[in-house]
């Protein structure tokens, strides 16, 4: 202001107002920041809907502050969509993640264009930043695609997010050299993991020699850049989910894609060799971002313990679960939901074995957790008691095989109603122990609990081809037969 000291003066109000300005800014972005943690607490805890409220307010301070095209919206905006997946709501999800890839773009073309009139890169490390956005936002879509069933878009999305993490680190190695700085990227709450004992048939590989090429080229650049410089995704007041120590130099967006994508192998293409690639590249990210004793790092074990499951390895799957319950008790304690999985899982192994006795124990202790946080109705539980009833019935145990199935048919009338299709897959259960362990005295229990069976089939629309039914029908036949014969 040239020593201007009279706040009066034109060129000294100009000032002024642009100090209050700056400060107005920097107070909106702090506001918003806090605001943006106290959304992804709320999302931690379950509480989706007032999750979903801090989202939506941190959303419109930042774009009040720094206008609708800022590309630090884009990570709220990812934030946000994410959430309205876990909702339930997918297309909106869809729409939110949407408006993300198009902020995106466009500020990709204003740099372009900026780069283009410098005729040079110009500032190339902010189109670095955005790679590594768009490469979250393609990973977001690919969960949500797969959450409505459109498995084969998934798949593209979880493949072009692979394909966009190569090109950040690609252009990080070319422009940047350094000591390793931190992913601002890095989500320390564990992983979604559903650890089912039920797996789909076997089927060739889908992917191609390119496409498994481009995974093992993905992570490799990860591990031999480790030594580069990395800069942080968003500015300062938006540093959230790094560690305490900021000493976090892996990139572990790439390890939760590689993730998603050997769940997807898994589950919908049953390509077991590519989904178990996958989860090794993965496991490698993980663990040397996050050390052999974090939570995410036992969830990637649980799945690859799943796979070797599938694959019917169940020594392998055994040791795997052996390495999760450990890290899982370091974490949680004895008592914890996850550890009751995990329990319930390696007794699944020792079924599979025949191992019945070690089997029953694994249930059994699995349930009482259960038991002791859900309560005695929960669908945990029912998992559990029709498990039991399995060994029993394994064992030629008829009567504590009956009651334990009965908890089970218990549990699913009261929580999913009595009327509900897997009432009926129960009472089909019960009525075939009925008919194959009891013999003559068990047929007249074996066609009631069958014949309810079939009316609840009936009643919620299941047609007489649908293999439930027809299997049905046919043992129905055998229990009438068999009753004629006597």
């Amino acid at each position: 202001t040239g020593g201007i000291t009279d706040p009066s003066h034109p060129l000294m109000s100009k000032a002024l107002a642009k100090l209050r300005d700056v400060h107005h800014i920097h107070q909106s972005l702090l506001n918003s920041d806090r605001i943006l943690k106290l959304a992804q607490h709320q999302e931690n805890v379950g509480q989706y809907l007032r999750a979903l409220k801090f989202y939506t307010i941190s959303y419109r301070i930042r774009r009040d502050a720094l206008g609708d095209t800022h590309v630090s919206l884009a990570k709220i905006l990812n934030l946000t969509g994410s959430l309205q997946g876990k909702r339930g709501s997918p297309q909106e999800a869809v729409q939110i993640l949407e408006m993300a890839q198009n902020l995106l773009n466009l500020n990709r073309r204003k740099e372009e264009v900026e780069a283009s009139r410098e005729g040079a890169r110009g500032r190339m490390h902010f189109s670095e930043k955005e790679i590594l956005e768009e490469a979250v936002t393609a990973r977001n879509m690919g969960v949500l695609e797969e959450q409505m069933g459109n498995f084969e878009v998934a798949l593209k999305h979880y493949h072009e997010s692979l394909r966009l993490h190569k090109t950040c680190r690609e252009t990080s190695s070319s422009t940047h050299v350094g000591t390793p700085s931190k992913s601002s990227r890095l989500d320390l709450r564990k992983i979604h993991v559903e650890k089912s004992s039920s797996f789909g048939p076997e089927s060739s590989d889908r992917a191609t020699n390119e496409q498994l090429e481009s995974i093992e080229g993905s992570m490799e650049i990860v591990i031999e850049s480790s030594m580069t410089t990395y800069d942080v995704l968003y500015f300062t007041d938006l540093n959230i989910g790094l560690s305490e120590d900021g000493n976090i130099d892996f990139d572990v967006d790439l390890a939760i894609t590689l993730h998603n994508l050997g769940q997807i192998h898994a589950r919908h293409f049953s390509s077991f060799s590519l989904a178990l690639h996958s989860y090794k590249n993965s496991l490698r990210g993980m663990t040397e971002a996050l050390g052999c004793d974090h939570p995410n790092v036992a969830a990637l074990l649980g799945n690859m313990g799943n796979l070797y499951k599938q694959m019917g390895d169940y020594d392998k799957a055994y040791e795997l679960y052996q390495e999760v319950l450990r890290v899982e008790e370091l974490n949680f304690g004895s008592e914890h939901p996850e550890v009751a999985v995990t329990l319930h899982n390696i007794g699944t192994i020792e079924y599979c074995r025949g191992n019945l006795s070690d089997a029953m124990r694994l249930f059994q202790d699995a349930m009482t957790i259960q038991v002791k946080i859900f309560g005695t109705e929960s669908a945990l539980v029912a998992v559990a008691s029709n498990s039991i009833g399995e060994v029993y019935e394994r064992m030629d145990n008829v009567e504590k095989a009956l009651l334990a199935y009965g908890v089970t048919l218990h549990i699913h009338s009261s929580t999913l109603g009595s009327s509900h299709p897997d009432v009926a897959r129960m009472l089909h259960k019960i009525g075939m122990i009925h008919f194959d362990k009891r013999g003559a005295s068990g047929l007249s229990d074996a066609d009631q609990c069958c014949q309810e069976a079939v009316r609840l089939y009936t009643l919620n629309g299941f047609a007489e081809d649908h293999f439930l039914v027809v299997e049905l029908l046919r043992n129905i036949a055998d229990i009438r037969a068999a009753t004629i014969v006597r």
